[in-house]
């Protein structure tokens, strides 16, 4: 996610080419490097590798996804490496304002990053700052969030740029992106049952989308006999109603799973 955040609005923009060769440099806790991963660590404790590469074949299960996504046309070079820690995550592309199929700046690069995030819920993009070190570009400093952001560094004279991105690997990179997915499939706003956002005040109307209206009509069709009040007729339904209540149920399912894992991974 890290990776094409930063590349799809430069493609998109007809700044970078889709023929570009791109590396992706990440480090992540150790629970990105899956099930097996994880048992090693937390059977090592102290004593688990700091800084560890994986995926050395260079055939990361990501890369389809990585390539598809961000508008490529050929995969990138993915060299992930996790820390001794549980989570969290920085990823970072370097780039040549050379490879660049128009000329721009480095603030250039990061005014499109900003306008196409502008109205993110989610995502942000840094101030754009000329710094040698920062104690924020840390890895797990969104942990526990599904909040993602990005920093634009460079140097003009060298003609050289770096992409990053910080979020949860287990949040914004797992279950936070399957709830805001779910929100999107059914038409709910993407931000419901994000544990950092608010609830809907009671009365607020809930929209939903096709997809959740079907599941409402199916229901009414059901004999569900609570659902038979409710106005349809422009998707809105009025008040903390039974529909409502049902979607909330679901991701609070989805973010006690996501809790339950985290201890498991913790040692909680």
């Amino acid at each position: 996610q890290g990776f094409i955040s930063v590349v799809k609005p430069l493609i998109d923009a007809g700044v970078l080419s889709a023929d570009a060769l791109l590396t992706y440099n990440a480090v992540s806790g150790y629970s990105g490097g899956g099930k097996k991963m994880i048992e090693d660590y937390e059977k090592a404790g102290a004593k688990a590798s700091p800084y560890m590469p994986y995926g050395l074949t260079l055939n990361h299960k990501h890369l389809a996804e990585m390539k598809h996504y961000a508008g490529l046309s050929h995969d990138v070079i993915f060299q992930p490496v996790v820390g001794n820690y549980a989570q969290g995550m920085l990823g970072t592309v370097p780039l040549f304002l050379s490879m660049l199929k128009k000329k721009i700046s480095v603030a250039g690069i990061h005014e499109i990053l900003a306008k196409a995030y502008a109205a993110s819920t989610f995502i942000e993009v840094a101030p754009l700052e000329a710094i040698e070190r920062s104690p924020a570009i840390d890895p797990q400093a969104l942990n526990n969030t599904n909040r993602m952001r990005l920093c634009v560094f460079g140097n003009e004279a060298r003609g050289q740029v770096l992409l990053t991105s910080i979020y949860d690997n287990l949040g914004k990179g797992a279950s936070g992106a399957a709830v805001q997915n779910l929100n999107l499939m059914i038409g709910a706003g993407e931000s419901l049952g994000v544990p950092e956002y608010r609830r809907r005040a009671r009365g607020e109307p809930l929209v939903l989308g096709p997809l959740g209206l079907g599941l409402v009509r199916a229901l009414r069709i059901g004999g569900h006999g609570a659902l038979g009040g409710l106005d349809l007729g422009r998707g809105r339904v009025r008040g903390l109603e039974l529909v409502d209540l049902l979607l909330e149920r679901l991701l609070a399912g989805l973010e006690r799973s996501r809790q339950a894992l985290e201890a498991r991974i913790c040692g909680g």
